[in-house]
């Protein structure tokens, strides 16, 4: 079973959006459906002040809100933390109720915000300002993973009134086997509600995801030169080694002769280019650190440099000098006395 959400989006598409989406639910594989002024990674909100329950009459509490219906949550499965969901079946959940996000709540400090009321200031005066409180929703990045989550709130999306209130965008949540059939019914069904309106659509995971290809395509870059470098060192190794050999070729074979065993002059060889790989470690670990705080600083949400790292990727380095190194090592130890004694 494949799970994902499909995003149908058409300015021009904002009347009887409410009854294709009660069609395109009959399709098989089409889980649930919401409708929506916006969705998570589109960087519009609308930003609103607002005074909520026990605030003074000239304080604000600004906060950022978009519309939604009450198949919105289910399509996305964002979890109701405290209260209850937009349903169908309460009528004032249209025009008097809102939802806060967890941020909201944690920031306005009420022990239990179901219930309460904010006061909205709307540009439009003849829209109901007062608004009650039925449920605490959990953050959603509503934005890219470059901004904060802000205080929010939504409220229930009209299937009435003025074009401008209306959902701008449908959610749809597929649980099927058979993800592209899924869609060329719901394309099918599309065309034949709307045969003079294209048909657009996008899978929300690749929406959001595509705000972060300048991270992706960096991360690919780095990864490039680090297997290039690490290419360069070896053979700089390899070929370090090799002279390194040629040069002490006739102490090996002395030191055979002498009865020293290849794991001694193995050892002999690698000592000197792992101490190096342990001094280099030693100073790009601080260099690697403070570049990637550095560089991290610009996400709010940023994920902590772990010891481990530094630790996995020296073991790398060591296994990789070591492989290099031994190789030509064991050549050099294992070659013929007399051969090396008559090098000189």
């Amino acid at each position: 079973m494949i799970t994902a959400v499909l995003i149908l989006h058409n300015e021009y598409v904002r009347l009887g959006l409410e009854s294709f989406k009660n069609e395109v639910l009959k399709i098989n594989g089409v889980a649930s459906a919401g409708s929506t002024s916006m969705v998570p990674g589109e960087g519009y909100l609308f930003n609103t002040a607002t005074r909520p329950e026990g605030f003074a009459q000239d304080q604000t509490f600004r906060m950022e809100h978009f519309l939604v219906d009450y198949g919105y949550l289910d399509s996305l499965k964002i979890k109701v933390t405290k209260g209850r969901g937009f349903s169908q079946e309460i009528l004032t959940d249209k025009t008097n109720a809102i939802m806060i996000n967890e941020t909201a709540a944690a920031k306005l400090e009420w022990d239990d915000p179901v219930g309460r009321i904010i006061d909205i200031n709307w540009y439009d005066a003849t829209r109901p300002s007062k608004k009650i409180i039925i449920g605490v929703f959990a953050d959603i990045h509503q934005r890219s993973l470059y901004s904060v989550v802000e205080p929010t709130f939504i409220q229930y999306i009209s299937d009435e009134g003025p074009i401008e209130n209306r959902a701008r965008r449908l959610t749809l949540r597929l649980e099927t086997k058979d993800t592209a059939g899924t869609l060329n019914q719901i394309e099918g069904l599309w065309k034949e509600t709307y045969p003079h309106i294209p048909f657009y659509y996008f899978f929300l995971d690749e929406f959001f995801l595509s705000q972060h290809r300048a991270e992706e395509k960096l991360g690919g870059i780095f990864r490039a030169f680090a297997v290039l470098a690490v290419l360069i060192g070896c053979v700089g190794l390899f070929g370090l080694v090799s002279f390194m050999a040629e040069k002490r070729t006739r102490e090996i074979g002395i030191r055979k002769v002498l009865g020293s065993p290849v794991r001694s002059i193995v050892a002999l060889l690698c000592r000197q280019f792992l101490f190096l790989v342990i001094i280099s470690n030693v100073i790009a670990w601080p260099v690697a650190f403070l570049a990637g705080k550095k560089w991290l600083q610009n996400f709010p949400y940023a994920a902590d440099i772990k010891l481990s790292i530094f630790i996995i990727t020296a073991a790398l380095t060591f296994v990789l000098a070591g492989i290099t190194v031994g190789y030509k090592s064991l050549k050099a130890a294992h070659a013929n006395p007399v051969d090396t004694l008559r090098y000189e």
